[in-house]
């Protein structure tokens, strides 16, 4: 048997259980034992809901159709009915209740089967952070743009390598072999460069694995990336499938050529198989610009959004988390450490993703708005710094529960242009709460930065009850030791629960840690993108110079030096790159400035990045062609002479 010591989540200030009472383990289930959608450290019986109801310690929200954002239902369908039936019914409740509440009067119920919740749509209140199936999407596609340059890759180097393997090609025809099985053993020789890729792609994800796992994302999604016998089978059976797609049309390209021409090396690159070569290299050049420009932008964006200005005071502020206990005692507490400038309270921050909505209209009128609704003490807005615009906030403030702060765009949104016109104005809430304007505050930045929405009206009001963490303003020079201090002090106020802090500009900057995942993902698809263009073109470029062999020579006999020859080699392919660049940098201008239109603060973006991964891209081209073309024209004239 075991006492509740430690496991009491409800408890009066001298920290004795009101609740629970003693009990006995009858079976323990690790966390990690079993998967489940819904994330919980304690789980309560539905018959306990009438005690918790009266002590308050829960709110009875069986019959409120407004707070969508705390409820869940469950429904289990009998076997004559179906998903859309269900539907049906879910449209008819929220045509009945949902009318009646004018800020969700557009809001509908979506049902989603227990077995799409994860992958699973991207909808507005999900039960628990999860990647949406359009991310997935995204990823696969990502995924896909490699495998695309890849066979590209292998196509490319197989239609460059016709005029080596013409005499091969002759003689095996010659001695019986039939145009299906040179395509049989073609698309044998991919399939198999397919494998070795497979065991190689392995190898690779050894390494690539933990970093993938290691995402800030993945604190949430949990991501674990095992893998089984099926997985290897699906990775076999995808390289084979891959194999023969890219090796397809060089089978059936170099199986085509007639015997006699082919052993007379008559087969030489026509302007079509030069002009197919020319379409590949470009592709892949094109596609590798993009994402190249693309990390520069994302990367651009992720360094704004860590530096950006939200409009208030993010730096030295603490948020300790109230774990339900008196807001008023926990401020008189910490008020006495040193180092301590000011304390609010609130239910909720700006910017951390959290938004709570409330519909107001001035009295006298029908004309009800929908407004973001925050409940602070007065002090609130010296921790923050808001800037006052209109009004004054007084050391009462708002604690007389009558008063209320709201933002510039609140003003506008009831038609005063000049925010001091409203101060004194009286507002009425749902509940019929009537509220005065004390101050108006100057815009800032409420939402998160990467959801594209603007903030709208706010308005600040005084609800004690409502509050969840206490804001602590510091001094920058103390504020470890006052991080200390408050730690000590916060066991006299709670003995049971620890203490759960954090600072909020770290907070704010872990919200934009996505980000910076992108930037990774991106960075490295960049990367691999660039890598497998370069060896392609290495790879042309060597092919190109062997059957340029004899040319060199003769040309350097005429007395050209190493420099001409060298540009000489080189000209054509420096042209399929200006091509690539021409090609890809519109596309990449107007893909990235699609996406950053969804952000609600955006970098720059314009030619000069544009220019920057032109020029990453130059440069890594010219090293590719330049070291293998001078090597090319460096070769001894009477050896080239010689070959063949």
């Amino acid at each position: 048997e075991f006492t509740n010591r430690g496991l009491d989540f409800y408890s009066d200030e001298s920290g004795n259980p009101d609740f629970w009472g003693d009990y006995t383990i009858t079976g323990v289930i690790p966390i990690s034992s079993y998967k489940s959608h819904l994330k919980f450290d304690v789980l309560v019986s539905s018959s306990s809901l009438s005690s918790l109801y009266q002590q308050e310690k829960v709110y009875d929200l069986s019959k409120s159709w407004s707070n969508y954002y705390q409820t869940y239902n469950y429904v289990l369908l009998n076997e004559e009915s179906s998903q859309e039936n269900l539907s049906l019914a879910l449209s008819e409740i929220s045509k009945s209740k949902f009318s009646e509440l004018d800020d969700m009067k557009v809001s509908y119920l979506v049902p989603q089967s227990i077995l799409n919740f994860r992958p699973g749509p991207l909808l507005n209140n999900a039960p628990s952070i999860s990647l949406p199936l359009i991310i997935y999407y995204i990823l696969s596609f990502l995924a896909l743009i490699v495998l695309v340059l890849a066979c590209l890759n292998y196509t490319n180097l197989s239609v460059a390598r016709a005029i080596t393997r013409s005499k091969e090609i002759g003689i095996r025809k010659v001695t019986g072999a039939r145009r299906k099985d040179l395509v049989i053993q073609f698309l044998s020789e991919s399939v198999i460069t397919a494998l070795l890729a497979l065991i190689l792609g392995n190898v690779m994800l050894y390494f690539v694995k933990s970093a993938f796992i290691g995402l800030w994302v993945n604190k949430y999604l949990n991501f674990e990336l095992t893998t089984n016998l099926y997985v290897y089978l699906v990775f076999v059976a995808f390289s084979i499938i891959l194999g023969l797609i890219a090796g397809l049309f060089p089978a059936l390209r170099l199986s085509k050529h007639q015997p006699v021409a082919a052993i007379k090396g008559l087969t030489s690159m026509n302007k079509n198989k030069f002009s197919l070569r020319k379409v590949l290299t470009v592709s892949q050049f094109a596609i590798s610009l993009i994402f190249i420009i693309t990390s520069i932008v994302v990367y651009s964006q992720f360094r704004h959004f860590m530096s950006y200005d939200y409009g208030f005071r993010t730096k030295n502020i603490l948020n300790v988390n109230l774990q339900s206990n008196d807001f008023q005692k926990v401020k008189n507490t910490f008020s006495g450490i040193a180092g301590v400038n000011e304390i609010s309270g609130c239910d909720y921050l700006p910017s951390t993703g959290r938004t709570d909505n409330i519909s107001f209209q001035i009295e006298g009128s029908e004309e009800t708005n929908l407004v973001i609704a925050i409940s602070a003490s007065s002090t609130f807005i010296d921790v923050l710094d808001f800037e006052v615009i209109a009004g004054s906030v007084s050391e009462q403030g708002l604690n007389d529960g009558s008063t209320m702060i709201i933002n510039r765009s609140a003003a506008e949104l009831f038609g005063f242009d000049i925010p001091s016109g409203i101060i004194g104005q009286s507002f009425e809430t749902t509940s019929k709460k009537s509220l005065t304007v004390m101050a108006v505050i100057e815009d800032f930045t409420f939402h998160l930065l990467f959801n594209g929405r603007a903030t709208g009206p706010v308005l600040i009001r005084n609800a004690p009850e409502r509050f969840t963490m206490a804001n602590i303003s510091m001094n920058s020079a103390s504020r470890y030791q006052v991080l200390a201090d408050v730690k000590e002090a916060w066991k006299s106020i709670d003995p049971i629960h620890p203490f759960a802090y954090e600072f909020y500009e770290d907070n704010l900057a872990s919200n934009n840690q996505g980000i910076f995942d992108i930037v990774r993902i991106v960075s490295f698809i960049a990367f691999m993108a660039i890598t497998i263009a370069s060896l392609g073109l290495l790879g042309i470029v060597i092919y190109s110079a062997e059957r340029r062999t004899r040319e060199v020579g003769i040309r350097k006999v005429l007395g050209a030096d190493n420099y001409n020859l060298t540009f000489l080699l080189s000209k054509e392919f420096l042209k399929l790159l200006l091509i690539s660049i021409l090609v890809a940098a519109p596309l990449a201008y107007l893909f990235n400035n699609f996406w950053l239109d969804f952000m609600a603060t955006k970098v720059a973006f314009g030619i000069g990045t544009i220019l920057l991964g032109s020029l990453v891209l130059l440069t890594i081209g010219l090293i590719t062609i330049g070291t293998q073309t001078l090597k090319a024209a460096s070769s001894n004239p009477v050896e080239a002479l010689k070959s063949e």
